[in-house]
């Protein structure tokens, strides 16, 4: 009996054919312009293929999601009541980590502790600043 395999695309991790014949899959990977990816730990059924156009797809998709950063993000603040507005260098997925019950520095380590401070509190830095003084 002929082995079987999924045939699955490197870049979205999509299962393009499921139980197919080597054959099958290599034939499908060509006519799409695409080539096997030979990942580490791969079990022996999965086939994974890099296909140019959903390599082209994902890099625009990328482009898309990254001008939408920074976000306009607006929260009231805890000390003050006031609502406030910045712009962060965050991310939805981030966003979606921390909501989802991440800690804020895991979800998004690239933001500053002001920016981290300001998303859970709506404390800005000038409120900190006016009601805790400066660091020293």
């Amino acid at each position: 009996m002929e082995e079987l395999y999924d045939v699955l695309c490197y870049h979205t991790g999509e299962v393009l054919l499921s139980s197919v014949t080597l054959t099958a899959a290599q034939e499908y990977t060509t006519s799409r312009g695409g080539r096997r990816v030979t990942l580490p730990d791969e079990p022996p059924e999965d086939y994974w293929v890099h296909i140019p156009e959903v390599a082209e797809d994902v890099r625009k998709h990328d482009e898309y999601i990254k001008s939408l950063r920074p976000i306009m993000i607006t929260r009231r603040s805890e000390l003050t009541g006031v609502d406030h507005s910045r712009k962060i260098d965050v991310s939805l997925k981030q966003i979606e980590l921390w909501e989802g019950g991440a800690l804020i520095q895991d979800a998004m380590p690239n933001l500053s502790d002001e920016d981290r401070e300001f998303l859970m509190t709506g404390i800005t830095p000038e409120e900190w600043d006016a009601h805790f003084g400066e660091e020293e």
